[in-house]
């Protein structure tokens, strides 16, 4: 025999017909039938009873069809009262009335003026929530418009104050005491004036070409002694001494000193934005430089450079990594110098 389950969806597919609200699980021939179709579940799977129906259930009438629901009367009218006389308004006229004659009864006489006042109608217009706007548009449209219009350029001009921007003041000191504010000068400490602290002027120039400029004046390269390599010393290859500069170069071909220059040496001095006696002047003196650190046994390196030159110290390094890469920085140049 195959088992089956009580609570599975196949057989609950369809839901059984409800009770009508006078049901009050009474036999009947409905009932033996519907306990045909749908069997109750015995076991784990039985579901739980439905409630029985409230005893106030069996005042209504056989017929459910009958049942008429009826909402509570807000206001008084001559239909509610003869459909449901037995059923008082939520909101009786009486009521109304009887607390416009309190209010009016509590003010005393002459309150707003002889013969002002609002009167028991507009009231009772007031409690009833009725609106008049329409009423008293009809009665004069152009002076309604009139007095709107009058409104709106009020509020505008009330806005405008808002939005107004005043003066800012100085707020008072505490105490009433009005502050003085100190004079700004030397600081006194002891009877001795104290200048302000200027900040120090930078060494190091600016990359490439920037706000500091070389020192124009280092073109005196008569006055310094030549301890530099030959010329013909330079390699055969065309633009030995190119370095990697940013920047538009010069063009040195009508320097009253580009004949002092190897080729290469001019192709370098144009990259660095050099003219010629500024590049012989810092030649000079880097190997100046050379020989004084060869004499105590010290390596030449870039920062040698650097404070040799009275040029931009990144166009110094740029002259000591070309003069390297052709091998003019190797002791055996100098050392008859020595």
């Amino acid at each position: 025999m195959e088992r089956t389950n009580p609570m599975d969806i196949k057989n609950s597919l369809m839901s059984p017909p409800e009770s009508i609200p006078q049901d009050n699980f009474s036999p009947s021939p409905a009932d033996a039938k519907m306990k045909t179709l749908y069997p109750m579940p015995k076991g784990r799977f039985q579901p739980p009873l439905s409630p029985p129906v409230s005893p106030e259930s069996k005042s209504l009438p056989d017929d459910h069809n009958a049942l008429v629901v009826r909402d509570p009367i807000l206001f008084p009218t001559s239909d509610a009262q003869s459909a449901s006389p037995t059923q008082p308004p939520l909101f009786p006229d009486s009521d109304a009335q009887r607390v416009v004659d309190e209010h009016m009864k509590a003010v005393p006489q002459g309150f707003f003026g002889p013969g002002l006042g609002p009167k028991k109608e507009e009231y009772m217009v007031v409690l009833e929530v009725k609106s008049q706007s329409i009423k008293v548009f009809d009665q004069n449209r152009k002076a309604y418009g009139a007095r709107e219009r009058q409104f709106l350029q009020e509020d505008s001009r009330a806005r405008g104050m808002a939005n107004r921007k005043y003066t800012p003041i100085a707020p008072a000191a505490s105490g009433g005491r009005i502050r003085v504010p100190k004079p700004s000068g030397p600081r006194q400490s002891g009877g001795i004036a104290k200048t302000p602290r200027q900040p120090k002027p930078r060494d190091r120039g600016m990359t490439p070409d920037g706000p500091k400029k070389q020192n124009r004046d280092d073109k005196d390269f008569n006055s310094l002694p030549d301890f530099s390599p030959p010329k013909d010393s330079l390699p055969a290859k065309r633009h030995s001494l190119k370095i990697d500069w940013k920047g538009t170069p010069y063009v040195l071909h009508n320097d009253p000193y580009v004949s002092l220059l190897h080729p290469d040496e001019v192709h370098l001095a144009e990259q660095l934005r050099l003219d010629c006696a500024t590049y012989l002047t810092s030649k000079r003196r880097i190997f100046i430089k050379r020989i004084e650190a060869l004499k105590i046994g010290k390596e030449f390196r870039k920062t040698d450079a650097q404070q040799a030159c009275k040029i931009d110290v990144n166009k110094a390094s740029k002259l000591w990594q070309a003069f390297d890469k052709v091998g003019w920085l190797n002791p055996k140049w100098v050392e008859k110098y020595m």
